[in-house]
């Protein structure tokens, strides 16, 4: 009898083996197709819907994009995909998250932002700085890369969606936490809806899911992008992606080294021995704080969001110079300009959980001090001295962060 037990256990091993190397199989004969046919649409015109729920925000933010693409046209001018759409006298608009509208034109080798179609002030750029994937972002960012690599992965052939029959593939790792790590990710997960008669991916959902092991919490995103609509077309003209009208009030100027190195210097930090500009801001506890009440004293600013994976692992260092040079004359303030949508009281809760015992400000994110202090990347950290000049300047996080602000501090309040 335990023979017996043994040989039909063992049978239905090898059964459960094989359906899952089956089932696998149909999964690349999938993920082949939709790249296939990914790489066949050439040209023509799509309607997406874009959303995301953010790690540090409740709120789930919507944008659509819709516009025409000409892939041989694009790969000549050096990016994979560029959309178009008509609106009136401008080549196309983009809605961005904060509800702002950009208006773009393109001159035949550069293209120019401006705020609004009045506005005589606009940024140029070079195509290769400007880009947008269609069928969201799944060929330029290949979003199929490493599915074969995680350890969970499923699929449903039989899968409706909005009256679309799909198949449905799920692709999943779960990690342990890592409790060396201030925020450790837990789990991975993407699911794709692509239509069975085209093989083209019409919905995209991807969750991330991170543990923070300093406040304890769990943190989600969530991205989900949906084709509305897409309709493959041969008759798109190169002449669709050129200006055919500007607003009134606009003129064009070439993209210039001049105007490249302006572009670059504006993502840099202010240099060192400037005048570091003046700022007035509202701490989170209701304090006034400027520039010029601090005179006399050494000021460390750390420019940081809640979703800033950099931005939490400096957050330790500037507790720690806090607590070492708080009563030497040292003023550590940190400023938030991201996370607005959250009320005042939970994100107090959240300094607290933090051990932070500095000054936290929150300001817009476009306001005068990110623009002042060239703030584009996180963390971004600045050193004042005594006489109002800029000390230290960097952009990003390092391992020898610590070491570095600490001499500068030193030589600093020992003048």
């Amino acid at each position: 009898m335990k023979n017996e037990v043994k040989i039909i256990f063992f049978f239905v091993l090898i059964l459960a083996f094989s359906t899952n190397i089956k089932a696998q199989e149909n999964i690349k004969k999938v993920i082949k197709k939709t790249t296939v046919a990914m790489l066949k649409a050439k040209s023509g015109y799509f309607d997406m819907d874009y959303q995301i729920k953010h790690m540090d925000d409740k709120d789930t933010e919507f944008v659509n994009y819709k516009g025409y693409y000409k892939r041989k046209l694009l790969d000549r001018l050096g990016c994979k995909y560029f959309v178009s759409q008509y609106n009136d006298d401008t080549l196309f608009k983009q809605t961005v998250f904060d509800k702002q509208n950009y208006y773009f034109y393109y001159n035949g080798d550069t293209v120019i932002r401006c705020y609004n179609k009045e506005d005589a002030k606009f940024m140029n750029y070079q195509f290769s700085d400007f880009s947008f994937p269609i069928f969201a972002n799944l060929q330029s960012l290949n979003l199929f890369t490493g599915i074969t690599d995680v350890k969970q992965k499923e699929m449903s052939e039989e899968t409706l969606f909005d009256t679309m029959l799909c198949y449905k593939i799920s692709a999943y790792d779960v990690y342990e936490n890592d409790t060396s790590e201030i925020i450790s990710p837990i789990k991975e997960e993407k699911i794709f809806y692509i239509q069975k008669s085209s093989y083209l991916p019409i919905k995209i959902i991807q969750t991330y899911v991170e543990y923070d092991n300093s406040t304890k919490d769990t943190l989600y995103q969530t991205i989900i992008s949906t084709i509305k609509d897409y309709k493959p077309s041969k008759g798109i003209e190169d002449e669709m992606f050129s200006i055919k009208s500007l607003p009134k009030g606009l003129t064009i100027s070439m993209y210039s080294k001049q105007e490249e190195q302006k572009q670059e210097e504006l993502r840099k930090p202010l240099s060192v021995n400037t005048i570091a500009p003046k700022f007035s801001i509202t701490t989170i506890e209701g304090e006034l704080l400027s520039l010029d009440s601090l005179k006399g004293k050494v000021v460390l600013i750390d420019f940081f969001y809640k979703a800033c994976y950099p931005c939490m692992k400096a957050i330790p260092t500037m507790i720690s110079l806090n607590e070492k040079y708080e009563t030497q004359g040292l003023v550590v303030i940190g400023i938030d300009p991201r996370d607005n949508k959250i009320n005042n009281e939970e994100f107090v809760s959240w300094i607290k959980k933090k051990e932070i015992k500095y000054r936290v400000a929150r300001v817009e994110r476009n306001g005068e001090i990110i623009n002042n202090y060239n703030v584009n990347t996180y963390p971004t950290l600045y050193i004042i001295g005594k006489d109002g000049k800029i000390k230290y300047g960097e952009m990003g996080y390092s391992e020898d962060l610590e070491n570095n602000i600490n001499k500068i501090i030193q030589q600093e309040i020992e003048k």
